[in-house]
């Protein structure tokens, strides 16, 4: 049984400079569609996007951390120790995956996964 959805995601590549001593050649910046998927068992929902694109929201919960500047919680201006150094705090947030879909994506999506008979 088939359960990977595939799709086509465009990857934004940037300039790269000339160093001579790193030996980095320059490169123009450049996009590249690339295919990904995801698992049809984890989708939660979909919604249609203003562009007629669908966003699918993905049931895989993860953590990732980040370091941000401790904030004063009444003024919300950074704090500073006694030598004058900004506080940094290492923060967790906790994430879901949202997938873009284009138009033609989310059709053939909708029609691969409905249920119901719906006129798309």
């Amino acid at each position: 049984m088939k359960t990977q959805f595939v799709y086509k995601r465009e990857v934004e590549h940037p300039e790269v400079a000339v160093d001579a001593e790193k030996g980095i050649l320059a490169t123009d910046a450049y996009t590249e569609t690339v295919l990904d998927s995801f698992n049809l068992d984890c989708v939660i929902r979909s919604m249609t996007m203003d562009n007629a694109g669908l966003l699918v929201l993905l049931d895989d919960l993860h953590e990732r951390y980040d370091t941000k500047a401790k904030v004063h919680p009444k003024t919300g201006a950074p704090k500073f120790d006694r030598k004058g150094q900004m506080i940094f705090e290492r923060v967790k947030d906790v994430f879901q995956s949202e997938i873009f879909l284009s138009k033609e994506e989310g059709q053939e999506f909708l029609l691969l996964t409905a249920v119901n008979t719906v006129k798309l």
